[in-house]
């Protein structure tokens, strides 16, 4: 499908729709994916059901797809703009008079429906099993034993989770000095949102003995370090798969994420702290957002998450999917010292954590699920498969730059080759980590995202000319982006396979400075975005002369 395959008919569309627990980042993180022709902002859908024509052009055909969250939004959606639906029912498909089709993740989903519905319903089996194996052993850790601490992505489960691993993860360091931490942050969270989250500024920090976390730089990894000295490696890449793999136990908050871990086949305690049940208010659908009335904020949080609490059954997805238990819940006011001493427990008993992980590997099912659910979509699009035209969308709720050859640098291009102290005398210190060691400056931070000069972008190590700024566009993705370089072989490409994915590095071909990567998602004519490093770049204005 578009954009990855611009000749196809099928042209892939997100729409982001409205949710309590958001933080506003996450049509930002959809468009770094690459992997949608479009993304429209929560903030823009109910405008996009006033007025679509203000938001398109949408084709004539078209299929909403729903992958999670509150069901009735795509249904909404669905309908205003005329297209049919897909539900893919994990445990229930809530409005099934107004699906087209059903794919169900189990039979339990199948069952919960009226019988004059189970027509439209077919099993197609869970989507986390097509987790490929690549992305399960890519990315390797050092050796040791590490344990993953995931706090959650919201904001009322960080503010709860933060300090509360910090200190769990100081408790099982001093009984266990072996043992090695990392946590993955979120895509819609950030590195200086953890390090708050675990400080002064975090009123719930202060109930906690670990103390104030500090930011440790080391090369490209990036560590929160505890007074006690417990060093915690801060995962940046996403999805973080591969090193989660890796990992002898994680210690997690309930969510998508305990489906994540049990596809990976990783032992895990889930917590669920309810002593601090004025702030867990991330609930999503209906409840979330009564949760959020201005003057009842406070006491009908507490009250909708105690009662949630109290109904409850099992929370984390492979108890839920097995109908039993096959990962501890811990549910309760429940403490650092006690989920300390029950991670150490299971530390040292590794026959336990390995009939877990085979527990949850058997749980996990026969790939599959991924191509029955794209065949259901085509279904609903038949004339689509006999010809290449109207047009489609589909539309739901790391790119592979397949094809994308390396340039050949001409002959007369004089390359510079400096020593390693060289490049450090001449840059910066951020302009070295991105240039030269192949770093990532965070979105939105660059000197050059925003800049609208007429112009020469020039490499900053060696001043070749890489991108005129007639070739710059507007993505909104937070980095430089252009659709083609300044002259042919100005730069080289290279199949970047790091962090579990397949994506395409640019480099300066004078120099070998380490630019970012091309994407197939960008405008005419050449349909290309190369998304760049402000810190690898240096500005020219027309009448200036290059200073490198």
């Amino acid at each position: 499908m578009k954009p990855l395959k611009p000749e196809s008919p099928l042209d892939l569309q997100l729409v982001l729709v409205p949710c309590p627990n958001a933080t506003g980042t996450e049509a930002a993180v959809a468009r770094r994916m690459g992997l949608f022709s479009r993304v429209l902002p929560a903030h823009r859908f109910w405008w996009l059901l006033l007025r679509p024509r203000r938001h398109g052009p949408w084709p004539q055909q078209g299929v909403v797809v729903f992958l999670g969250g509150d069901q009735f939004w795509t249904v909404l959606l669905s309908w205003r703009l005329g297209y049919r639906h897909l539900t893919y029912a994990e445990w229930v498909a809530r409005w099934p008079r107004w699906n087209d089709r059903i794919a169900a993740m189990g039979p339990q989903a199948a069952d919960r429906l009226a019988q004059r519905w189970r027509t439209r319903c077919e099993v197609v089996g869970d989507l986390m099993a097509d987790l490929s194996e690549s992305a399960r052993s890519d990315a390797s850790l050092p050796a040791g034993e590490w344990v993953a601490l995931m706090p959650g992505s919201k904001r009322a489960k960080l503010q709860v989770g933060v300090p509360f691993l910090l200190e769990t993860a100081d408790r099982i360091r001093a009984q266990r000095p072996g043992s090695r931490f990392l946590l993955p942050v979120a895509p819609t969270s950030s590195v200086a949102e953890l390090v708050a989250y675990g400080g002064s500024t975090n009123p719930l920090a202060r109930l906690y003995g670990s103390g104030e976390p500090q930011l440790v730089e080391n090369g490209e990894d990036r560590w929160l370090v505890t007074p006690a000295g417990t060093r915690i490696l801060l995962v940046l890449e996403q999805p973080a798969h591969g090193v989660l793999s890796q990992c002898t136990l994680a210690l997690t908050t309930v969510g998508a994420n305990t489906a994540e871990l049990g596809a990976l086949g990783l032992p895990m305690l889930v917590l669920v702290p309810t002593q601090h049940l004025h702030v867990m208010q991330a609930w999503d659908g209906w409840m979330g957002l009564v949760a959020r009335l201005p003057l009842l904020r406070w006491l009908l949080g507490m009250a909708l998450t105690a009662w949630r609490m109290r109904q409850r059954s099992f929370l984390a997805w492979p108890n839920i999917s097995a109908g039993r238990s096959v990962v501890p819940e811990r549910v309760g006011p429940i403490t650092p010292e006690g989920i300390a001493a029950e991670a150490v427990d299971w530390l040292e008993h590794p026959q336990r954590l390995a009939g877990v992980r085979e527990d949850l590997r058997s749980l996990r099912g026969q790939p599959g699920a991924v191509a029955a659910l794209s065949r259901m979509v085509q279904e609903l699009l038949p004339r689509l498969a006999r010809s290449p035209t109207p047009p489609a969308a589909m539309t739901a709720s790391s790119s592979d730059p397949s094809g994308a050859a390396p340039c050949s640098i001409p002959s007369g291009l004089q390359r510079d080759e400096r020593s390693e102290e060289e490049w450090r005398s001449r840059l910066t210190p951020e302009q070295f980590q991105v240039a030269r060691q192949g770093g990532t400056e965070r979105a939105f931070t660059g000197r050059y995202w925003n800049h609208k000069d007429k112009g020469m972008y020039r490499c900053v190590c060696c001043g070749a000319e890489l991108f005129a700024s007639e070739t710059k566009f507007e993505s909104g993705t937070g980095w430089p982006s252009f659709w083609d370089g300044a002259a042919p072989g100005a730069i080289t490409r290279l199949v970047d396979r790091a962090h579990g994915m397949v994506r395409t590095e640019i480099r300066c071909a004078s120099c070998d400075a380490h630019l970012g990567h091309v994407f197939p998602d960008g405008p005419k004519p050449t349909g290309e975005r190369y998304c760049v490093n402000s810190a690898s770049l240096s500005f020219e204005a027309p009448g200036e002369a290059s200073g490198a």
